[in-house]
Formats: C-alpha cells, structure tokens, sequence
C-alpha cells in the first residue's frame, strides 16, 4: 500500500498508539515524538524514488541499526491493523521492514557504512567507478593478457589494482566473478605461451613457423612469451617460476623451467639477432612515435607511414618495443609488407 504523508500524521498516529497502550507520561509522550519522528524520516528516505537502495539503507540505518530494531519499535502498532488510521503505516511499515531484511541478507548494510567512511575520506564516487572497471574486466575477452585490457580502457596499473582493492573490500559477489575471470585468463594465457614457445622453436630450427609461414624477426618479436614488466609478471605467476631482473634473464628462467629442451636453442636465438639485448628493451607509445622526428634514409617519415606501421604492429600483435617498431619500419620501407597487406590484416 502507498503511504501518503499528511502533515503531523505519523506522530498523530503514533501518539494514539501510545495513548491506548498507557504511555501518557510526559516522558513516554517526548519518547513518542521522537518515535513517530522517525518514522516519518524512515519513510521519506524509503520511498524516494531517487536514491539507490545502498543509499536507503545507509539512512535508515542511521535510525534503526538492524531490522529486528526496526521491527520492535513498531510491534504494538501493527495490533490495529483493522484501524482505517492506522493500517496504511502498517503497510509500509510491514514494506520496510522486508527492505530491511533483504539488504541484510545482501549484506548491503555492513557495505553502506564502509561507504559512508569512503565518502567522508572523499572516496565514495571510487567505490562505484571501481565496480564498474572490474565488470568491464570481467567483460572484457578480447585478450587475456591484463596489458591489453588496460590499454584499451586508458588505465595505469596502479589505478586497476586499486580499484580490485576496493571491490575487494566492499562488493565479495563481484570480486569473486574477478578472481573466476582471472583463472579464466591464465588458462588462457598459459595455453599462449606455450604456443609461441613451440612457434619460437620451430621457426628458428626450420625457418618456418608451424602454420607454414615465413619465420623472421618481426615473427620472433610477436612471439616473445612477453616483453614488459606487466606481461612478464604475469607469466611468471602462471607458471610459478623464479623471477630475475632484466627481461631476457625472465625468459631464460621461464624457458628452462618449462621448455627446458627448447631453452638452448631460443635464447643463443635472442642473443644472436640480439633482438631485445641484455637488459629491458625500450617500450614505446603511439605518441612517442607520432611526436618524435624520424629520419629514415635520409627522410623523414610521413605521419601515413607511421600510421601504416603502428597499425600493422597493433593488429598483428607485434610487441611496442623499439627494436621491434624499427624492423617493421625496414621491413615496410623495403616493400617486404605490402600497404594492402596491411589493410588486410588490419580488417582481420
């Protein structure tokens, strides 16, 4: 039934009650104010239509510490459910009190006041951001590598872990779907890793890769088992291994620990062609490139080159490292990749 508010009716109707129940002390009487005051406040905040219902129940809370408290206050109105006065408080109060109910079963009111603490440290809007950068995560499935999800949502590493935090923390249903994604990904990622391990071996013993294609140096940069710090990471906790600084001793150690007969071959491979050196190659961006002056045989890239090139690393999954960008960049210039080549492999 849809409580309509009068002026000074709930406390009317809340006085009554207590006339009839004995309550006629001045004391009782405050006491009844007060009670019918809170009533009407619990029922203000329920029924606006513009509140979420974590932001009812962190309200109502504030008056009522659970339902069975809620509940008890009102028990002796519910008597005179029969009263034409009284039976609509009785509906909404019944209404309320299964809201109640359901948001603790929900646990919505533990998570509201660890809202109300984020809101005072000025971190309330975070909570919400935060559950929805984790479901676009758990959403995401073009990759399974975190690199690429954070890429294309133009997110910092550290912002993403601290949105997982927060979720962690305040929402267990969502952080959990989280960590049945992540196992999702490594499965995922471990099967890819493999891969290129196998794709690495084969074209360096027989110069072409399994599927039949030309095995070359840009084919070996785009199947590093990683290339970066975040990727790196992530292999490692994959499969559990040792970690080590500089990039090239990472892939050494994941290599020896699970392709240990593959190992030999595709790092004397690495070191040869020198394809990321001893230490951490050079990451680059976009802008990097479309900022930088490059001069190539005497000329100055076009910024259409660069576009050429960038889009045929990014669709063709070559790492953005340096080295990488530069082999591409010969291998574009001396006609090895067709600019119809690269609109069909973009399209793909």
């Amino acid at each position: 039934m849809k409580f309509i508010r009068t002026e000074n009716c709930s406390q009317k109707v809340v006085e009554f009650i207590d006339y009839f129940t004995g309550a006629i002390s001045k004391n009782k009487i405050d006491k009844s104010k007060n009670r019918a005051y809170k009533l009407e406040r619990v029922i203000e905040i329920y029924q606006d239509k513009e509140k979420l219902e974590i932001d009812k129940i962190r309200e109502i809370s504030e008056y009522y510490k659970n339902s069975a408290t809620f509940i008890k206050a009102y028990a002796d109105i519910m008597k005179y459910d029969s009263d034409p006065i009284i039976s609509p408080f009785i509906g909404i109060i019944y209404e309320i009190g299964s809201f109640f109910i359901k948001c603790e079963e929900n646990d919505l009111i533990r998570i509201s006041k660890d809202l109300k603490v984020l809101e005072e440290a000025g971190y309330y809007d975070d909570y919400f951001g935060a559950c929805q950068l984790i479901e676009r995560y758990i959403d995401y499935n073009d990759s399974p590598y975190l690199k690429d999800f954070l890429e294309d949502y133009n997110v910092d590493e550290y912002s993403f872990k601290r949105c997982v935090d927060i979720v962690k923390a305040l929402d267990g249903d969502l952080y959990n779907a989280y960590e049945e994604k992540n196992t999702k990904n490594q499965k995922e990622r471990k099967i890819r890793t493999f891969e290129k391990i196998n794709n690495l071996f084969t074209g360096i013993k027989t110069g072409s890769l399994p599927n039949g294609e030309e095995f070359n140096r840009i084919e070996a940069y785009r199947n590093l088992p990683f290339y970066d710090e975040i990727t790196a990471k992530e292999c490692i906790e994959d499969f559990n291994v040792k970690s080590a600084p500089f990039l090239t001793r990472k892939i050494k150690l994941l290599l020896e620990s699970i392709e240990p007969y593959k190992s030999t071959a595709i790092m004397n491979y690495l070191y040869q062609e020198d394809l990321i050196g001893s230490t951490n190659p050079s990451l680059i961006t976009e802008d990097d490139i479309y900022k930088t002056l490059i001069i190539y045989d005497g000329k100055e890239m076009t910024k259409e080159d660069k576009q050429n090139i960038l889009g045929y690393m990014k669709q063709t999954r070559v790492p953005f490292l340096s080295r990488a960008f530069n082999e591409v960049r010969k291998e574009y210039y001396n006609g090895n990749i067709k600019r119809n080549k690269i609109e069909k492999r973009m399209v793909k």
